[in-house]
């Protein structure tokens, strides 16, 4: 009866009339890179950075991947994409053997492995937003409400604003 779901800032989501939408939180996604890498002690980096490096992503068609090869899209570019793995822990050994760099949401990834680091992405940022869905028919049924109540205080208890 609810749905989790997501949707890049820059490819929206196309939640239809007899839907409920509610947003719960923003996820970014990080550069990672090895912990060797020129740019593993950046504050920030933007995608011009990094054109000439090796990246592994999602497949394409994944939202993910879209996102990858949109941000450098944006600079004029493409991103060269030789590996594609759909799990993210995958994604973070290939980054740890210096093998690629990897575009990876922080809601997606388990903890940093040695040897990697996280550098927040600028220009664009990439930001996704999560949300609970459901039936606009169910807005008064007191388990959707329950529900919704836990996704909530966990999401704030895990994540609280600044």
């Amino acid at each position: 009866d609810v749905s989790l779901v997501h949707d890049w800032s820059t490819i929206p989501l196309d939640i239809g009339p007899g839907l409920t939408r509610h947003h719960l939180l923003t996820d970014e996604a990080d550069v990672i890179l090895p912990e060797t890498h020129p740019l593993a002690d950046a504050v920030t980096i933007s995608p011009p950075q990094l054109a000439s490096e090796t990246w592994v992503s999602t497949h394409a068609g994944s939202i993910c991947h879209e996102w990858l090869v949109q941000m450098f899209a944006l600079h004029g570019f493409r991103p060269d994409i030789r590996y594609f793995d759909a799990t993210y822990a995958s994604h973070l050994a290939l980054v740890r053997e210096g093998v690629a760099l990897a575009l990876v949401p922080r809601l997606g990834r388990e903890r940093l492995p040695d040897g990697v680091r996280a550098v927040p992405v600028i220009n664009p940022t990439p930001r996704r937003h999560v949300s609970a869905v459901w039936r606009a028919a169910g807005d008064q049924n007191p388990a959707i409400a329950h529900l919704h109540a836990e996704l909530v205080t966990t999401i704030n208890a895990r994540f609280p604003l600044p």
